[in-house]
């Protein structure tokens, strides 16, 4: 007589704990699933940052030993700045992380003699607000060179009077009128 016999063979399923920040996940993989590639289809990223995992085992080990620390890490970007309309322009670049306020970020723009028109990208002007995108941008600022008003007396009136740009040698203003 013929006799059949039919078996059925399951892998056993080991828990991974998974730690992201202060929150700890338990997931139950079969034994010898490899940890890094569930863990990279599973823990994407948002834009911006990278992932970063640490893990005490590659493989799911036959017992519940297997942890994973996962962190996401913002990512840097160049910031390219220009200013014109000074007498020294200010131009460099700087290495920003994704979400930090960009304005703290830029070199002081205080000039004798000019007033600063703020930064801008695109014609926009940044706010405090504004934070680092997740791509290198281009951040453009401009001067106005300031106007004061020169008033000459001659001891009971004024005799001369003029708006003159920072800088103007008055001498040679005095000397054509």
């Amino acid at each position: 007589d013929n006799m059949t016999i039919v078996g059925k063979l399951s892998i056993n399923e080991y828990k991974v704990t998974i730690i992201c920040g202060e929150t700890q996940t338990f997931v139950f993989l079969p034994y010898g699933t490899n940890i890094q590639e569930y863990i990279n289809e599973n823990y994407q990223p948002e834009e911006g940052y990278t992932l970063n995992a640490t893990f005490t085992h590659t493989f799911v080990p036959a017992n519940d030993t297997a942890e994973v620390t996962v962190e996401y890490i913002p990512k840097e970007y160049v910031l390219t700045y220009s200013t014109t309309g000074s007498d020294s322009d200010l131009n460099g670049s700087i290495i920003v992380t994704f979400g930090s306020k960009i304005l703290d970020k830029l070199p002081s723009t205080e000039k004798e003699g000019y007033e600063f028109n703020g930064w801008f990208i695109d014609g926009n002007k940044i706010t405090e607000e504004f934070t680092m995108p997740s791509k290198d941008i281009d951040v453009n600022g401009t001067y106005n060179v300031l106007t004061y008003d020169v008033r000459v007396f001659d001891g009971t009136e004024t005799i001369l009077e003029y708006s003159y740009v920072y800088k103007t040698k008055l001498s040679s203003v005095l000397n054509d009128n």
